[in-house]
């Protein structure tokens, strides 16, 4: 079966918001020689049937309806 690993993050010239503020709360804990933050989300998905199928799938998912190409990058690795 095949299985892929999406990870999406905001564009790097785009300001993350939750990135922010968690870096803030670090700082304010003392944690002050962190310069900056990514956060990103996985999604993982386990496919039946055909992996050129599935890799179409997981590249229309992940454009179409987990991104914002807008603001944001998505990479696709197969587990």
């Amino acid at each position: 079966m095949p299985k892929f690993r999406v990870t999406v993050r905001y564009l790097s010239r785009v300001e993350d918001p939750e990135a922010i503020t968690v870096l803030k709360s670090l700082h304010t804990l003392g944690y002050n020689s962190i310069r900056s933050i990514r956060i990103s989300k996985t999604f993982e998905f386990e496919f039946s049937g055909d992996k050129s199928e599935a890799e179409r799938n997981v590249k229309a998912i992940a454009g179409e309806i987990l991104t914002n190409p807008v603001i944001q990058e998505f990479s696709i690795e197969e587990v």
